[in-house]
């Protein structure tokens, strides 16, 4: 399953999931539901994860929010806040 998550310096909230990376990526560029929720988070990422406990994925897809066109695009790295081994955004 494919998570999609909103992220901010201080919180990490999980808003759905999707079977398709397709559709997940569709909900997250286009900011579906209002997933940056008035600003509360300027990141968000999908996560293809596995059935079973401690699944994670290790190499998510990012997104930054842009506000001039209220849409999330992708970027290539993580945001400078999350470290480098943290894993398990959508299930912790």
């Amino acid at each position: 399953m494919y998570f999609v998550s909103g992220v901010s310096k201080d919180d990490i909230r999980c808003v759905g999931y999707y079977s398709e990376l397709k559709d997940a990526f569709e909900v997250v560029v286009n900011n579906y539901g209002d997933i940056n929720e008035a600003g509360c988070y300027p990141h968000a990422l999908i996560e293809n994860i596995r059935e079973g406990i401690y699944q994670y994925d290790q190499d998510p897809i990012w997104f930054e929010y842009d506000e001039k066109t209220e849409k999330y695009k992708r970027i290539n790295n993580r945001p400078s806040y999350i470290g480098k081994h943290f894993a398990g955004f959508a299930i912790g």
